[in-house]
Order: C-alpha cells, then sequence, then structure tokens
C-alpha cells in the first residue's frame, strides 16, 4: 500500500521536487548563518564545528541542484504525456 501512495503522489503533482529545492536552499541558507554567526562571535570554533557546517552547505548545494534538475525531468514528463491541448482552449473560449 505504501508504494501505490508512493506512485500517486509522485505521479501527479511536482510538489515534492518543489519541497526538495526548498530544503537544499534552507540548508545552505541556515549553514552560511552558522559560519557568519561563527566568524561574528569570534569563538574558536574547533574543526568538528567547521566541518559540520561546510557537510551542512555541500548537502543544501546538492539537494538544490537535485530539486532543480527534478523539476526539468518533471516538465519534461508532463510534456511527454502528450495530452490535446485544444481542449483546454475549448474550455476557455466557450
Amino acid at each position: 500500500m505504501l508504494s501505490f501512495a508512493f506512485e500517486g503522489v509522485t505521479s501527479l503533482t511536482d510538489r515534492p521536487l518543489k519541497m526538495i529545492s526548498g530544503l537544499g536552499g534552507f540548508l545552505m541558507l541556515a549553514s552560511i548563518v552558522a559560519l557568519l554567526w561563527m566568524l561574528i562571535a569570534g569563538s574558536r570554533a574547533d574543526a568538528a564545528v567547521w566541518l559540520g557546517v561546510s557537510l551542512w552547505f555541500l548537502g543544501g548545494l546538492i539537494l538544490l541542484c537535485l530539486g532543480v534538475v527534478g523539476q526539468y525531468v518533471g516538465k519534461i514528463y508532463l510534456e511527454t504525456k502528450h495530452r490535446p491541448r485544444y481542449l483546454v482552449r475549448e474550455y476557455l473560449h466557450s
């Protein structure tokens, strides 16, 4: 049943792809804010903190890139369904 639910969510909308892009952007922004806070506060952070911030940034960048590529693939998928455009045109002009 979970596979049917996953198929239903992913085949009808591109919202999960937008959420992935948003999560990537949020992670990148959070890592930049954390980096600026560490620099402004002047605290001497050890290597583990710098590693964590850089991993958050790179993880956010990867998620953002995957979300953008996924949105392109989603748009290509919607265009290849070959749904007739004349139905929309007739509905709008009637």
